[in-house]
């Protein structure tokens, strides 16, 4: 399976980014982290906007340590290729995110008690992280507290969330709805390569893990409105994700 090969390497280069996170960085303006936003006259939001410095493409091990609100190129050591944008929301940051990002579906079915207990990753409407403050270091731990109409295990309604560890805790990756084109989600993106421990499936459809890349090696499927606290002799294999547009696969 998939192994880290490469540390984080001080490049500058040409980027894309999610759409839905490309829009919000556009309509910002402000809060650019290592480079610069500006008006553009025309043409793709960024290309025109973007004043480069000396600031590395960030790898995700590093994306989920930043301690400032805002948009940060990242894709080192992943198979993006060096070409994404991501928000990050460090614990107690929400507020400095700018509207178009706490307008956006995946920020929205969050449970405000995420946005203070860890940091947010947020790379487009449907795909975020939440990792522990326990994990970044030097971030301090506040106790989580739920609504009731709140999912107990942080996972939200629609979503297929898996976990770092058994029983529903650690670091999350929540992906909403259908995997666009029919495309694995590379759990390798987020440094989260063999660390799935326990899934939370709140979709009217079903979905899958694969033990390699881009659905490679041996796959598991997990039932629409199914959890498993445990994975058994899987965990900690799992490379990449599926959220299928059907039900009754599995």
């Amino acid at each position: 399976m998939y192994k880290w090969l490469r540390p984080v390497a001080f490049v500058v280069v040409a980027v894309a980014w999610s759409s839905s996170v490309g829009a919000a960085y556009a309509a910002a303006g402000a809060g650019c982290i290592g480079l610069t936003c500006s008006a553009s006259a025309g043409g793709l939001p960024g290309h025109a906007q973007r004043t480069w410095s000396a600031t590395p493409v960030l790898g995700p091990r590093a994306l989920r340590l930043q301690r400032t609100a805002g948009f940060y190129e990242f894709g080192q050591g992943t198979t993006l290729g060096e070409k994404a944008v991501a928000y990050v929301i460090p614990p107690g940051q929400l507020d400095r995110a700018p509207a178009a990002i706490k307008a956006l579906p995946v920020v929205r079915d969050m449970a405000p008690s995420d946005f203070a207990t860890g940091t947010v990753i947020v790379v487009g409407t449907d795909v975020a992280a939440w990792i522990p403050a326990s994990r970044v270091a030097g971030a301090a731990v506040r106790p989580r507290a739920h609504a009731a109409d709140i999912d107990p295990y942080g996972c939200p309604d629609q979503y297929f969330c898996v976990y770092e560890n058994a029983s529903f805790t650690g670091t999350r990756i929540q992906i909403h709805e259908i995997s666009p084109n029919s495309v694995w989600t590379q759990l390798t993106d987020w440094a989260f390569n063999d660390k799935a421990s326990s899934e939370r499936n709140r979709r009217d459809r079903d979905s899958w893990l694969a033990q390699d890349l881009s659905g490679g090696g041996t796959r598991h499927c997990y039932d629409s409105h199914s959890s498993a606290a445990s994975f058994g002799t899987f965990n900690d294999e799992a490379s990449s994700t599926y959220n299928s547009p059907g039900d009754g696969s599995c």
